[in-house]
């Protein structure tokens, strides 16, 4: 059965899920859009759901720690204690005036509208400036049980009206007054637009809400003067950068100026009607403080973003996620926002366990990281991990903890709370072959749930196809896209590629696409039992060191460490991996054949 208009509008409304979460009281934002679950199942102390919207525009909740998943109708139905169908039909009961209207045709406006369901509270007719005909109604109402509600409509060329928005791209709204203004303001919303216009400011609008900008024609702001007020709330930043881009793309182009909402003392999803209002509540006229406010916006355009990104180092919010080493961390720039880093390693060449070594790490930082082991269960991390916080290798002997259940139970207790936390970050795969296109449908998820750091070990382990170089450009090129929708980082782990012996990109597992777009590749090279002697420079001057293991910085587009290697020495009674610094001069030929640097 197909949709009616409400529930098509639930579905794909982000605000109905944050009030359904809110129900719940589940709704705490963290970072992006993260939540309570709202299963009552599901103790949830930590927030360990998030918000996403998939394709279509719908609206999606996950959690990551009982699995429960579903849209708007799952979330009202699990809070309520009914099911999904019981609330559609309850939808659909409240919706069927407005129902009836998707199945009929009107000969005006007003028969139209005495046919919505509710109160009406606005109707707003976006006229063409140049045929002065009517190319799209908004219907603003709100439902018996309080929703609001948009209705949109066009009318046919026979001049029935009909329910449904036009074909192709959307009219914006007050073309009339921005056709003869020279600066116009984008809002979002008609209510704010004629909150402006009883102050003689002129602004637009586009139909469908924050999540469709693209469907607008922007056209007729072509070399106007430009200045965006968002909703005080991350939808509406995403409306208005969404907006900034296109117009960036329009000719002639027009200058773009954005107010910022947080320096109006609004509440959150706070507009610009809601300023307006704000300043009448204390009694003055608003005229003065509008043009202060929109004089004080600030320029922005494509490159503007470099600038966004200056600031953002400056501040302090433009950061790369640390690594458990200081050298490895200041020359590899490997985890700055929007990078995808790679390390390399042969197989059972310990990266598996500096990897484990670095999460413990980024979760005393409080990094929100998620690690999806394509190889092992969540227990066996957690076995590793108890034994390094433990400082115990015999921990990983079995034969030890045979002998030894009442030294485990301590070590197990004592760090119990830490193991908790830990498993909250980690991810198994399905029991199915795991493929690229499932990897990245994942780390999707988890970089729109937030996740400041994404690591899959070993990305080698999703099946190829029979083409696995082209696979390989598409998975990368995706996940660079990902990592730079939400500035998140993503670590890959992988191995040599079958057959190689050396220390080189070109074997590198994943070949060339891996090489060309990664902005970081670090190789971990193991010298097995013996180790090997290499001369180090540290803060005390050069020295020789017995090291088992060296991180080679192959490659880092954004550091200064190219070429670069630092020794480490693992201590496997500890489970503890030290960096002790940089090689300056190779002592053994058991090291290898690189140059010295």
């Amino acid at each position: 059965m197909p949709y009616t208009r409400s529930q098509e509008i639930m579905l794909r409304s982000l605000p109905e899920m944050e009030r359904a979460l809110s129900r719940a009281k589940a709704w705490s934002v963290v970072k992006g859009r993260n939540a309570t679950c709202p299963n009552p199942s599901h103790e949830d102390k930590h927030p360990s759901g998030w918000i996403t919207v998939n394709a279509e525009g719908i609206v999606h909740f996950g959690c990551k720690g009982c699995g429960f998943h579903g849209d708007i109708f799952d979330v009202i139905a699990i809070v309520d204690g009914t099911t999904p169908a019981n609330v559609m039909a309850e939808v659909r009961k409240s919706d069927e005036p407005a129902n009836a209207v998707g199945e009929r045709t009107f000969d005006s406006i007003e028969a139209m509208t005495g046919a919505v369901s509710g109160a009406v509270e606005g109707v707003y007719q976006y006229t063409d400036p140049h045929s002065g005909q009517i190319d799209l109604l908004v219907i603003r109402h709100r439902t018996k049980d309080g929703k609001k509600h948009f209705l949109q409509a066009h009318r046919r060329p026979d001049g029935l009206w009909v329910p449904k928005r036009p074909v192709g791209a959307q009219p914006l709204y007050n073309r009339n007054r921005v056709a003869a203004a020279t600066e116009v303001l984008v809002v979002e919303g008609e209510k704010a637009v004629h909150a402006l216009h009883e102050y003689g400011i002129v602004a637009t609008t586009s139909p469908g809400g924050s999540q469709a900008a693209q469907l607008a024609d922007w056209n007729p702001l072509a070399g106007k003067q430009v200045v965006l007020w968002p909703d005080h709330d991350v939808p509406g930043a995403k409306y208005a950068d969404d907006v900034r881009d296109i117009l960036a793309t329009i000719k002639p182009a027009p200058s773009i100026r954005r107010i910022d909402p947080a320096e109006l003392g609004l509440e959150d999803k706070g507009d610009a009607y809601d300023y307006i209002e704000q300043i009448k509540g204390v009694g003055m006229d608003p005229r003065e403080p509008l043009r202060a406010v929109i004089q004080k916006a600030k320029g922005v355009s494509r490159s503007s973003q470099l600038l966004d990104r200056l600031d953002a180092i400056h501040d302090g919010q433009w950061n790369d996620v640390p690594w458990p080493w200081e050298s490895l961390t200041r020359l590899g720039r490997g985890l700055l926002p929007q990078n995808v880093c790679v390390l390399c390693g042969q197989s059972g060449g310990s990266k598996s366990f500096y990897t484990m070594y670095a999460l413990l790490y980024w979760l005393r930082q409080g990094v929100d990281f998620a690690y999806l082991d394509l190889e092992e269960d969540r227990t066996y991390n957690l076995y590793r991990a108890l034994s390094m916080l433990d400082e115990n290798g015999d921990l990983l002997d079995e034969e030890w903890v045979k002998s030894h259940q009442r030294e485990c139970h301590a070590a197990y207790e004592r760090h119990r709370d830490t193991l908790d936390a830990l498993s909250q970050h980690l991810y198994e795969p399905p029991p199915e072959d795991v493929t690229t296109q499932w990897v990245c449908h994942w780390v999707k998820q988890q970089a729109e749930s937030g996740r400041r750091l994404v690591i899959v070990d070993p990305i080698t382990v999703a099946a190829p196809s029979a083409k696995p170089w082209i696979d390989d450009q598409k998975f990368v090129t995706e996940i660079k896209r990902i990592m730079r929708a939400n500035d998140a980082s993503i670590l890959l782990i992988t191995h040599r590629k079958k057959g190689a012996t050396g220390v080189s990109l070109d074997d590198l597992a994943g070949g060339a696409a891996y090489q060309r777009l990664a902005q970081a590749i670090f190789w971990l090279e193991s010298h097995g039992r013996e180790g090997a002697t290499v001369t180090v420079h540290t803060a005390l001057g050069r020295a020789d060191y017995r090291i088992q293991h060296t991180i080679h910085i192959c490659k880092s587009r954004k550091g200064r460490g190219t070429g670069s290697s630092i020794a480490f020495r693992a201590d496997w009674e500890t489970m503890t991996f030290s960096e002790i610094g940089l090689i300056v001069k190779e002592k053994e030929k058991g090291y290898g054949n690189r140059e010295e640097h």
